[in-house]
């Protein structure tokens, strides 16, 4: 039972955050038109088990950074495949 309190302690001190909605919606939008384009888009940071979510106050910006580009995106492109939308 000596591993228990260690166990206890890494449980007790993840601090990781689900995926916001908006970044899911970010990582679709930006899949897609990298399909339409022909080309990739690093977003690994954004997707589920990405480096934003790894604890609150980064997952707070990535979800602002990733309302912003699907507002900017909407803002800029009149062609936008229907996960942008």
């Amino acid at each position: 039972m000596r591993l228990f309190p260690i166990v206890f302690l890494l449980v007790a001190c993840d601090t990781s955050v689900d995926q916001s909605q908006a970044c899911a919606e970010w990582v679709s939008c930006i899949d897609a038109r990298d399909a339409q384009l022909g080309i990739t888009t690093d977003n690994d940071r954004f997707q589920l088990g990405g480096d934003c979510w790894g604890n609150p106050e980064i997952g707070e910006l990535c979800d602002k950074a990733c309302i912003a580009g699907l507002d900017q995106m909407r803002t800029a492109y009149d062609d936008l495949p229907e996960a942008c939308l």
